[in-house]
């Protein structure tokens, strides 16, 4: 008790600022929360000048009851250790620490009921803003669910951006159904016929989504209907993918995967089955993370420009004009795991 009370009058506050400033406790206020009202430039040089010194930090909770909210903005992914929302993150964090703004993480792990409760959470934290990178849900239970949440938030006085299909606040999103498209028609190009699809969960809007602009554009090919799989949205995803399609769909020449992560693991465990991707087996995979082209061979995927998605998602929030949702267009980034198909593939289920 003794040392929290040593450390807590460590902390200088706004009052130890106005005295080392010579100035009132208001006035001090005023000029730390960016106003010039009534302040000389130089009185607010020498307020400035002692937080420097002092090191003053100002108390969010002490503003957001005073404003009655925060500056504090949530954001809600589902799994940081994912790099698609990882990259996401990192558009956020940098364009937020240019502005001072305090952005906290929630991650959700891709269940309805915790992506609610963070929401709620939040709200009840007076935060000005809640970004959700989290993906829409198709089942009616959940999306309505997150829908009572983001309504109450918005009601709220807080600003809601999705970078998902949700159908509620502003919205920026990747072209996922585009993306889908310029996969098949990579694929439909380089000859291949028979191809299966590890489509990641049945739930989630955005597998559903790309995997309807693959399944348009193959269609109207006149192709042969692809061998769907649905797994996990990890490597593990990707490796169940390669050893179900190598009993269920063995005359399959190519596999589009829904993420990178999927088309890493289904390299790995092709590799483990004594195949090669690119070769015995062609690759595609989605979103384009960093590890992709560091890959032997290299990851054909679809690039989703996710850090700008999430440089774009925080300054969506200063618009005040507001407008229709945003699209960012998904681009094909060819590398070696996709080949021309001239002959048969010899991989052994």
């Amino acid at each position: 008790m003794a040392s929290d009370a040593r450390l807590d009058r460590a902390i200088p506050t706004i009052v130890d600022v106005a005295a080392r400033a010579g100035v009132s406790k208001a006035t001090a206020s005023r000029v730390l929360a960016g106003s010039r009202d009534r302040v000389s430039d130089g009185l607010a040089a020498r307020v400035l000048e002692a937080a420097s010194k002092l090191n003053y930090v100002p108390n969010r909770n002490a503003r957001a009851l005073a404003r009655s909210e925060s500056d504090t903005i949530g954001l809600i992914v589902h799994d940081v250790s994912d790099p698609y929302f990882s990259e996401i993150a990192r558009g956020v964090l940098a364009a937020a620490a240019a502005e001072d703004r305090l952005v906290v993480i929630c991650n959700t792990y891709r269940d309805p009921a915790a992506e609610a409760r963070y929401i709620a959470e939040l709200r009840a934290q007076r935060v000005s803003a809640v970004l959700l990178a989290g993906s829409a849900y198709v089942d009616d239970e959940a999306r309505a669910m997150l829908h009572r949440q983001l309504e109450l938030t918005i009601a709220a006085g807080a600003k809601v951006v999705v970078m998902a299909p949700h159908g509620i606040g502003r919205s920026v999103l990747p072209d996922n159904r585009g993306g889908g498209e310029l996969a098949a028609r990579h694929l439909a190009d380089l000859g291949h016929r028979h191809v299966t699809v590890a489509a990641g969960p049945a739930n989630l809007a955005t597998v559903m989504n790309r995997l309807d602009g693959f399944l348009a554009v193959w269609r109207a090919a006149g192709l042969p209907e692809p061998f769907v799989t649905y797994t996990t949205f990890d490597r593990a995803g990707g490796q169940e993918a390669v050893r179900t399609i190598a009993s269920a769909a063995p005359t399959a020449t190519a596999l589009f995967a829904m993420n990178d992560l999927m088309a890493i693991g289904a390299m790995r465990e092709l590799a483990d089955m004594g195949g090669v991707a690119g070769v015995d087996l062609s690759i595609i995979g989605f979103d384009d993370i960093p590890a992709a082209g560091d890959m032997t061979p290299g990851l054909t995927t679809i690039r989703v420009p996710m850090e700008q998605l999430g440089r774009r998602a925080f300054a969506v929030l200063g618009d005040e004009a507001g407008g229709a949702s945003e699209v960012f267009g998904c681009e094909l980034v060819v590398r070696g795991t996709t080949r021309r198909l001239e002959r048969q593939s010899t991989r052994q289920g």
